[in-house]
This record gives structure tokens, sequence and C-alpha cells, in this order.
């Protein structure tokens, strides 16, 4: 059970700091996950909130395409 929860709240965690961070560049989080899906990138939450924390130009690429 204590697993599950600490699933979740890791998930929440990633959505927000992408949510933050892509609302700062006009767009919402919403769309920018449809975006990546149809583009296929292969980047998952995790990957994408640890980009926007470390590396501000990459993500803003990823962005970009």
């Amino acid at each position: 059970m204590i697993e599950k929860n600490r699933k979740r709240l890791f998930r929440k965690l990633w959505i927000i700091r992408i949510n933050a961070i892509v609302r700062s560049y006009g767009t919402n989080y919403s769309l920018f996950i449809a975006h990546t899906k149809k583009m296929q990138y292969g980047l998952n939450r995790k990957m994408l909130s640890q980009i926007a924390i470390l590396d501000r130009s990459t993500f803003v690429k990823v962005m970009a395409k």
C-alpha cells in the first residue's frame, strides 16, 4: 500500500514540475504531453521533469520540436 502512494506522489510531482515550466513558455501541460506523444519522443514524465530541472535549454528544444 505504501508503494502505491509513493508512486502516485512522485507522478504528481513530475506533472507539477513539467506544468510549471511549460506554462512559463505559454502553453499548458496537456497540450505539451499530447505533442510529445504525437511526436513519439519516448520520454516519460520522470525524464521530462529531470530535463526541465537540470537542463532548461534542452527542455526548450524538446518543446520547440
